[in-house]
This record gives C-alpha cells, structure tokens and sequence, in this order.
C-alpha cells in the first residue's frame, strides 16, 4: 500500500458516506496489467443511524481489511479503496483477472468468520470506479487539501486562537476574467495583495487576495470554498492559501 491514503466523508447516492482511497495510485492510473474491478460487500453489525459504522466495529472491521491486503494483494491485484454507507462497507481492488475471485475472497476472509459477504468483479480497464466512484469530488479535494495544510499547521505549533491574514491564490485566462473574481473576493472580504501579471504569452494572470480569519480545521472550509466557486465562476483556478504560524 502506499503512504498516500486519505479518509473523507460525502454523500453517495444522497446517503451519508465515509471513503478511504489511495490517492497516490491516481498517478499512474489505469493499470494496464490489471482491468478487471473487483469487490467485496460487508454488511455491518452494528451501524450507527446515519449507516455509517459505529466505534465499536471499527476495530473488527480493521482487521477485515488488513487480512484482506494481506491476503488479496500481490502483483496481480492492487487494494485502492473502501466506501462505508446505508449500512454496509464495500472494499475495492483491481486484478488481471476475474476468475477465481470469490474463493479468493473466502481464502482471505478464514480468520474473520463473523461476517458474511457478497463479491463481484467486472472488466473496468479505465477505472471508471475509482474515478468517478471512489475519488473525491472537486469540493472534497478542496477539503482534503485544507485539512492537511492545518495538520502541517499544527504539527508546527498552531493553536488555532488567533486571527490573522490568510493569502489566497488563483489565476485566469485574462485581465477582465482577474477583474470579475476581484470583484467578488472583495465583496467576500478579501483585499488584493498583489497582481501577478504573465511574463509570456498564454501564461496566466493572477492574484493574491487576503482577509484576515483563523486557518483552523472548524473555519478553513467556509473561508476558503466560496472563493473556490467565485474563481470557476470566472472561468479561474483557486491555487491555494497560506498564512503564517502562531504559536
């Protein structure tokens, strides 16, 4: 497995859902060698009310994914994900090939007797599955990137008590599409720090906007997403915050 994994809530199918994906495979995906979307379902004991799986299976269920990596991965079958929801865990790999899937699955699953499962596997050589199944969307990579910024905050001796100026970034095709995001960060809030005017051709023209908050993990989304969506709203791209440690 790679170092590269991230845990991330959303709704799937308008239902409460926790994912955990293996973001660092991204990169060379599709795999060739391996085409074929394989799964198995688990039905959870024990859900809490929204579906999603209580405190108290979360170590059971641990050991079911560890015994299946280990039990399931090799050069031929790669582990990419799970999503927990409606009651239920799916986890999510890609193999060469399809046959033999489920006395695999079996073979895996000896050592955890407790829970029954369902399995299925079907030819996906684009991996529409992970892509458009298990990969956050465009706001849930926005929250991913702001949750681990304020980690690295953290770790670096943030508290998260004081206000001060937070550096937003982004860049658009021209200087009038620039001036319509100006328009709307300012009415967020925000005052321009600096123009970043193209020193060649087709490079773009950006902008670097500031207003003051708290970069911690309770405020950072709703400081940040509404000038995520006034940047494409002005056919731009929000390239990221920055601020300094207060300890």
């Amino acid at each position: 497995m790679s170092k590269d994994w991230e845990r991330y809530a959303c709704e799937i199918d308008g239902r409460p859902a926790t994912v955990f994906l293996d973001m660092a495979i991204a990169e060379d995906a599709p795999l060739d060698r391996l085409p074929v979307a394989a799964w198995l379902q688990l039905r959870l004991q024990h859900p809490r009310g929204d579906g999603l799986a209580g405190d108290d299976e979360l170590a059971a269920l641990d050991a079911i994914e560890h015994a299946l990596v280990a039990g399931l991965t090799d050069k031929s079958t790669v582990y990419v994900g799970s999503i927990t929801t409606n009651g239920r865990r799916d986890f999510h790999f890609y193999t060469a090939a399809a046959a033999g899937w489920k006395e695999r699955v079996s073979a895996a699953l000896r050592a955890c007797p407790a829970y029954a499962f369902t399995c299925g596997s079907r030819p996906d050589r684009e991996w529409d599955i992970y892509f458009d199944r298990l990969s956050p969307s465009d706001e849930d990579l926005v929250r991913i990137q702001n949750r681990r910024l304020c980690d690295a905050l953290q770790r670096s001796g943030e508290r998260f008590e004081q206000l001060r100026p937070i550096e937003h970034s982004a860049y658009f095709p021209d200087a009038a599409r620039r001036a319509r995001f100006i328009d709307r960060a300012t009415q967020l809030g925000c005052r321009v720090v600096e123009l970043l005017e193209p020193e060649a051709r087709g490079e773009q023209f950006g902008v670097r906007v500031s207003a003051i908050g708290i970069p911690s993990h309770a405020h950072i989304d709703e400081l940040v997403l509404p000038l995520v969506q006034a940047a494409e709203d002005c056919d731009g791209e929000y390239d990221g915050w920055e601020t300094q440690v207060i300890d």
